[in-house]
């Protein structure tokens, strides 16, 4: 990092420059903090950075920017925080009072500066440094935040200086970018990036745990129609499983055999022990081909046409029907299959 004033005066405004480009450029928020960051980190220990920024109204906030490698957590599955309620965030202070607030080791250790959440799970910084974002007007559109959770590594009265300098650029070219009405849209495209990622990770974590307790049911000693049930219920929770039945092939391999069905369009009926031809129908299908297949009513037509399956068993009246193999050391066992009478679903 520059040593003297001078060079970090230069590096300072190099990144002005850096930032007036991305401007006429109109290439978006993103590159905008990421060269931010990568200026401010030349001058100061910034692997921990962040900024914040408010939506239109002024009435909440998200983190639309952020690098933190300790406790990544405090950020995670976060969309828009309203400013009212965000009691313990210390960026929420900075965007509400328009203040810089700066707080060091000692600081966080004292509950009537800091109110840290009992038993947070984290690592508390070593030194804090937040900015607001401030336009011409005075209103607030944000926070920049930097952090250390080195106690080795620390902000200085020149740091402090330096980041407020870097602020007032980051604030000019959002309040410029407003009047051009693109930076807007660039945030609603980069919350919508996030949402995305927030809801693809819990499906991932809500697919992980469905596996975990399917697994659990293959060690568990209890009554087989008992582990269908379960097996439903977890299912259900993971994709819409209100028609629902479990076929297996029979010894003779000449039939299925209906093992567990639940069906809202004959409820309270059981059709266990049913069998069904092995070269009729579309459970037949999936159990012949070793194939997941989703079908709906037109497909249902070409397959007939084709011939591939003979008839339609059981309810026809379905809008999307998804059969999938049970298979076992490279052999078809069974399908798991549910259905949907809903064309919403």
């Amino acid at each position: 990092m520059p040593e003297n004033r001078l060079s970090r005066l230069e590096v300072i405004l190099a990144m002005g420059l850096a930032i007036d480009r991305i401007q006429a450029r109109r290439t978006g928020l993103d590159e905008l903090l990421a060269t931010v960051h990568e200026g401010i980190s030349k001058l100061m220990d910034a692997r921990n950075f962040f900024v914040a920024l408010c939506d239109e109204e002024r009435k909440h906030y998200r983190f639309a920017y952020v690098r933190d490698s300790t406790n990544p957590q405090d950020f995670a599955e976060q969309g828009w925080i309203a400013l009212a309620t965000a009691t313990r965030s210390l960026a929420a202070a900075v965007i509400k009072t328009g203040q810089p607030v700066v707080i060091d080791a000692a600081g966080f250790r004292d509950r009537h500066i800091v109110d840290v959440a009992p038993n947070y799970p984290g690592v508390l910084p070593s030194h804090w440094m937040g900015m607001p974002l401030l336009l011409d007007d005075g209103s607030t559109v944000g926070a920049m935040v930097v952090q250390s959770y080195d106690p080795a590594s620390t902000y200085s009265r020149e740091d402090q200086d330096l980041f407020m300098m870097v602020s007032n650029y980051v604030a000019a070219f959002i309040g410029r970018a407003q009047k051009m009405t693109w930076l807007d849209q660039a945030v609603k495209e980069r919350t919508h990036a996030l949402e995305s990622e927030v809801v693809e990770r819990r499906r991932s974590e809500a697919l992980q745990r469905a596996l975990f307790e399917i697994s659990e049911l293959s060690v568990d000693d209890g009554a087989q129609v008992a582990h269908y049930a379960r097996l439903h219920e977890i299912i259900g929770r993971l994709l819409p499983a209100d028609n629902f039945f479990i076929c297996t092939v029979a010894p003779e391999a000449d039939h299925l055999e209906m093992v567990y069905y639940v069906d809202q369009t004959e409820p309270g009926v059981s059709r266990h022990g049913e069998r069904i031809p092995r070269r009729n129908g579309l459970t037949s299908l999936v159990v012949r081909t070793g194939k997941s297949w989703l079908i709906d009513q037109t497909q249902v037509a070409e397959l007939v046409r084709s011939g591939e399956v003979a008839q339609i068993l059981g309810n026809r009246n379905f809008v999307h029907w998804l059969g999938v193999p049970l298979i076992l050391e490279d052999q078809t066992i069974g399908a798991i299959v549910t259905q949907s009478y809903d064309a919403k679903v």
